[in-house]
């Protein structure tokens, strides 16, 4: 949720005046666990809500189609921000093969691939320390095996923006 929001407000800071949130596998919300998107995407109205820009939301397959016409319809600086560095680099790829300039517009991903140290320009993304997260969670599942009268928690592990040359 957090890093949503402070990827948000990092692009607004930026001069953008429209940010699209784009999550593909937010279309399948009722078949798998999608709870990552679904937090980035929370984090993103919140802050597009605290800014005042109105938030548009592209959750299917067709992304690069619609980020292509509202690319071509901007009249104001248009921003990406992809539920992952997968759609960010795919949009790239996309924008390279297209009759628009990846100057046009801001792409910001997620996740910080290892594959980003090979692309240029260098992607905009936001860091989520994966390994800790999954031996965090580990370690608390073995907590709560061992004591099951153990009450849940929430942890929250420290994302870090990482400035890259899309925005």
């Amino acid at each position: 949720h957090q890093a949503g929001y402070e990827a948000v407000l990092h692009i607004e800071h930026h001069g953008y005046e429209q940010i699209v949130f784009i999550a593909p596998p937010l279309r399948k919300k009722n078949i798998e666990n999608i709870s990552a998107q679904e937090e980035r995407r929370d984090g993103y109205l919140k802050a597009m809500s605290e800014v005042g820009l109105e938030p548009l939301v592209i959750g299917d397959k067709g992304y690069i189609n619609q980020a292509f016409d509202l690319i071509s319809s901007a009249s104001h600086r248009i921003a990406f921000l992809c539920s992952s560095d997968a759609f960010a680099l795919e949009l790239m790829k996309a924008i390279r093969k297209s009759e628009f300039n990846l100057s046009d517009v801001g792409i910001m991903g997620f996740d910080r691939i290892e594959m980003l140290d090979y692309i240029v320009p260098k992607l905009s993304t936001v860091f989520n320390p994966i390994e800790e997260t999954g031996v965090t969670a580990v370690d608390r599942l073995i907590k709560r095996i061992e004591k099951p009268e153990m009450k849940p928690q929430t942890i929250t592990i420290k994302h870090e923006i990482v400035v890259g040359e899309t925005l």
